[in-house]
């Protein structure tokens, strides 16, 4: 049985990798302005998994300026620069328009219908069990389709941006986490409990 391992976590106090679980701070979100904020984390084998989940507490903030942000702002990815369809590994995105949430790999997208509200705090997840990849909120499976991680390796992880040059995101992200299983529906809905992962 593979052991699961939190393979990255994300605050504005920790930004680092580790080897167990569980993984406890007190969390405090960066915020990001949708026009050119976005955090980079260097390429590291460790994240180049082809079975995983991708978790992430987020909040958007998309006011008056909606319509001169990218069409599908990310939450975070991996996708390599300059941004080409067949470099991107993975990215996780919320629709400009606030009425959909999907992933892009490859030259493929999944995107299902939720609404979110601005400046209303959410847990998303991205699980990719190999062949399927379903998508969470608020710890509630919101789609589920045919596919996976698409190939490319050595690409940095981004936060608040797809390539770090284009698809920024507008708004507060926080407790960003991936780990190399498959997590449950029932350890999704553990983390989106309040405070699941704060001191």
């Amino acid at each position: 049985m593979k052991k699961q391992a939190l393979l990255f976590l994300f605050s504005a106090l920790s930004c680092s990798y580790v080897a167990a679980q569980p993984v406890r701070c007190r969390a405090m979100p960066i915020n990001v302005n949708g026009t050119n904020q976005s955090i980079t984390v260097a390429a590291n084998a460790s994240l180049d998994f082809s079975t995983g989940t991708v978790e992430a507490w987020v909040k958007t903030k998309r006011g008056l300026l909606v319509l001169r942000l990218p069409a599908q702002p990310c939450m975070v990815g991996m996708a390599a620069n300059p941004s080409s369809a067949s470099n991107t590994r993975w990215s996780f995105h919320i629709n400009q328009g606030l009425s959909q949430i999907g992933i892009w790999y490859g030259v493929t997208s999944y995107f299902f219908s939720y609404s979110f509200t601005t400046n209303t705090l959410y847990h998303v997840a991205a699980v990719f069990s190999g062949t399927t990849v379903t998508i969470y909120v608020n710890g509630t499976s919101v789609g589920s389709s045919a596919g996976g991680m698409n190939t490319p390796s050595g690409v940095s992880l981004r936060i608040g941006s797809s390539t770090g040059t284009s698809d920024y995101f507008k708004g507060d992200i926080d407790e960003v986490r991936l780990w190399n299983v498959a997590r449950t529906a029932q350890q999704i809905r553990g983390g989106h409990a309040p405070h699941a992962y704060r001191e």
